[in-house]
């Protein structure tokens, strides 16, 4: 029986795969004029089915409109991938002459940029690039011919019945000079391209109607380009204000064959696994594909140098300095002045090269021609003076002249003599640079603030003194807030040894905190959100910010209140900046096309006036204070009790700013909901102050045994907790019962079942002990016995109720 259900089984699969295969067959031989076209014109009905859409199914159109939701959906995706098969297919690409030409244009705009632009420029790399492009233009006449015959047929539109009255002009002429493009550069279109700047109807209403169901789109009656050309535009009337008005678009099919019902459903899947993401990232894309009607060029990639270096000099190419034996003495001495490798430092030339590492995609990213000027502050207090100058040759070397506006140094009471005069003379050579010095010290945070009040760029780029910018790294920062001033950026921090200083490429990571002193951490990208990102070049959408380097537009950044002019120094500006940044409606993110390279080291030279954990907490305190709301705020209290006892100052504006911003909630939920809110199995926590006595506080004393001491407020050896089993805590150690010479003493130890205390503890009233049941008590609290003069004693004696048995926590959970 069971045999001749297997049998049933096998032939059912067979069957229903033999009808898949024959609806496959009759569907092929239905299109069988494809068959019987050449090669050329088979590739021509390639080209127009993928690029505009023939029996192609498209995702709905989202919110955010059709550009976020094409390059999220995979139904396009795959289609795109397919066009830039076909291109390779039609032009395989040269990488001889794609350099050659990338070097040409770079010094093209580079020198037009200085002034010095002439035609003679770089002859040698001119003629060849022209001489190979003339050689490429003979051999791929026919295939040329061929691809532009097509993209032209994919290029046209109905033409309104009245030029005059509608903004086609604009539109027009991307779409002719696209053809224009084709046929004497040889570049094909892309499908972002094709759906984004061609002026078709489709296109023009998608950009502003939301389309609750998936379209299957026809390409509107053919119209040559000739009637399209600029040329032929009617001009504009005196005093006439035209309108932009939406064309009919051609009514969306829906599909009617379950194989097209199948297909709808898979186009379909991705917006509905989508909406299941949290906050933004299930709206990722790529912006270096969302076309704009505006000038663009490819990604600059300048890496200028005053005097060529030998490849083998010390560091060249990121490669590490290993020193000799003899020179150890001299290492060691230098390394306490900065806490990195200054010796080798010193040795490393400040125009060295270091590894381009970007993403390969980086590279043919292109970027809008306008991009906004920025003010790069950099701040410093006692820095090495090779690191300080190497920062500053890597920003002047490989950033478009005309994007940096001024770069802003702003010495921070620093002391050491190559610092004052000798900079100042240096820095004279170039124009761009100032300097900025306080009278006392501020700290990076103010320091920052000193720099950016003192700005005019419309972008505030913030950089370390010890960093040195990649190629490219300019650009994609700024072309990221021109496409929205609220988005905040960083790049990628790749890392140089503190030792060698080695250039070592960072991995792809995000921001993310501790709840334990809200610290900022490196994280992983969570799948959720790796699921959304198809290319590592795409940006990494982060909940947190390192603080060392980043830009954001100068308006935006004094709407969000700029820093917490009361932050001290330096520590927790980064982790309140990106609460501001995300709660208060901006974006922040980490650009892979972007790379820096920064000088980590394993602890701070810097001097912290009122000590350095005083300062840190301060900080941390006021952050949360300002931005959890109370649950949150056990929580890190709980993990960090010693904060308590820091005063945060003064909040109130801080907190009238806060109530227009979403809550901390909303973050977590949105934004870092892989952070989780971890489960505290305390009662209390901070110091233990006795009702009897006001000031006087449960202390370890420095040591083991338990004793009293009056109240200081600093935390440390007065810093307790007591969990939900009754367990008393001070850091990692159980308060517990010994038996020594003079009876029962209270300690601090290991926590060892059998001698660990417990107690019960209600708010303000007496620890009253547990036995050996959970809620067995065994009739004793702690007390206070008094002895000879002012001695004061911890004990367990009877429960009276006395007011020497009750004791108030720091803070109740």
């Amino acid at each position: 029986m069971a045999l001749l259900v297997r049998k049933r089984t096998v032939v059912v699969i067979m069957l229903t795969s033999m009808v898949w295969v024959f609806m496959d067959i009759f569907i092929f031989m239905r299109n069988s004029d494809f068959v019987k076209m050449s090669d050329s014109e088979r590739l021509k009905e390639k080209v127009r089915g993928y690029a505009v859409g023939k029996n192609t199914v498209l995702p709905p159109e989202g919110k955010e409109g059709i550009r976020d939701v094409y390059h999220t959906e995979a139904a396009l995706h795959t289609q795109h991938l397919q066009v830039q098969t076909l291109k390779e297919q039609i032009f395989p690409p040269n990488l001889e002459l794609e350099s050659k030409r990338s070097v040409h244009e770079d010094y093209m705009v580079t020198a037009e940029d200085d002034g010095r632009y002439n035609d003679n420029a770089y002859p040698l790399i001119f003629d060849e690039f022209q001489l190979e492009t003339e050689d490429r233009s003979e051999e791929n006449n026919d295939l040329e011919t061929t691809f532009v015959e097509t993209t032209s047929d994919v290029i046209t539109h109905d033409a309104p019945a009245n030029m005059a009255d509608q903004e086609w002009e604009d539109e027009e002429t991307i779409a002719y000079d696209q053809v224009d493009v084709l046929r004497k550069a040889y570049r094909s279109v892309t499908i972002s391209e094709l759906l984004y700047n061609t002026p078709s109807p489709w296109v023009a209403s998608t950009r502003e109607t939301v389309y609750d169901d998936v379209l299957t789109t026809k390409l509107p009656t053919k119209h040559t380009m000739e009637n399209s050309h600029p040329g032929n535009v009617g001009q504009q009337k005196s005093g006439q204000v035209l309108e932009k008005t939406s064309p009919n678009v051609t009514k969306s099919i829906q599909p009617t064959t379950k194989k097209a019902k199948f297909v709808n459903f898979l186009a379909r899947l991705p917006s509905v696994l989508k909406k299941e993401a949290p906050g933004p990232y299930g709206n990722q894309y790529d912006p270096a594909e969302v076309e704009e009607n505006i000038p663009k060029h490819t990604v600059l990639s300048l890496n200028s140098v005053t005097i060529p270096k030998p490849p083998r000099s010390p560091g060249e190419a990121g490669r590490p300095v290993r020193t000799k034996k003899e020179d150890d003495a001299m290492v060691r001495s230098m390394f306490a002045e900065a806490y990195f490798n200054v010796f080798v430092s010193n040795l490393i030339s400040v125009e060295r090269t270091i590894p381009d590492n970007r993403p390969t995609k980086c590279h043919r990213n292109k970027v809008a021609d306008d991009l906004p000027q920025t003010s790069i502050i950099i701040t410093f207090c006692e820095e090495t003076w090779s690191t300080l100058i190497r920062t500053l040759h890597s920003i002047i070397n490989r950033s478009p002249p005309r994007l940096v506006r001024e770069i802003i140094l702003v010495d921070d009471f620093s002391k050491r003599e190559h610092l004052k005069g000798k900079l100042d003379g240096y820095i004279k050579r170039f124009p761009q640079i100032r300097i900025m010095r306080t009278t006392k010290r501020e700290g990076l945070i103010r320091a920052r603030m000193l720099g950016a009040a003192a700005a005019s760029g419309e972008v505030l780029t913030f950089l370390d003194s010890h960093i040195e910018c990649n190629v490219g790294w300019l650009e994609p920062l700024l072309d990221r807030i021109r496409q929205n001033r609220t988005n905040v950026v960083c790049p990628v921090i790749d890392a140089i040894d503190d030792k060698s200083f080695a250039y070592l490429e960072a991995q792809t990571l995000r921001g993310g905190m501790d709840w334990k002193e809200l610290k900022f951490e490196w994280r992983s990208i969570p799948s959720f959100q790796a699921l959304g990102r198809k290319d590592p070049s795409w940006p990494i959408i982060s909940p947190t910010m390192a603080g060392g380097l980043f830009s954001i537009e100068r308006d935006y950044f004094y709407e969000l209140g700029a820093y917490d002019p009361e932050l001290f120094i330096w520590g927790g500006e980064n982790i309140e900046i990106s609460f501001k940044i995300w709660m208060c409606g901006g974006r922040l993110e980490i650009l892979p096309c972007s790379r820096v390279g920064h000088v980590f080291r394993k602890s701070q030279p810097y001097i912290f006036p009122g000590g350095a954990f005083e300062v840190f907490s301060h900080n941390t305190r006021r952050v949360a204070e300002v931005w959890l709301e109370d649950r949150y705020k056990k929580i890190f209290y709980a993990l960090m009790p010693e904060a308590l006892h820091i005063d945060y100052g003064n909040i109130t504006e801080q907190l009238e700013f806060r109530r227009k911003c979403r809550p901390f909630k909303w973050y977590l939920e949105n934004i870092y909901p892989d952070l989780g809110v971890p489960q505290i199995n305390l009662q209390a926590v901070g110091e233990i102050r006795n009702l009897g006595q006001h000031d006087v506080c449960v202390d370890t004393l420095g040591g083991a045994q338990l004793g009293l001491w009056p109240c200081h407020g600093q935390g440390e050896h007065q810093s307790f907790s007591l969990d939900k089993s009754g367990v008393l805590k001070s850091g990692t150690l159980c308060v517990v019962r010994e038996v020594g010479k003079e009876g029962e003493v209270l300690s601090v130890g290991l926590c060892k079942k059998e001698n660990v205390l417990k107690f019960q503890h209600q708010k303000d009233k007496e620890l009253k002990e547990i036995g050996d049941g959970p809620h067995i008590l065994t009739g004793r609290c702690l007390d206070i016995k008094f002895g000879i003069g002012a001695q004061k004693f911890l004990k367990l004696t009877p429960c009276d109720g006395g007011k020497f048995q009750h004791w108030k926590f720091g803070l109740y959970l």
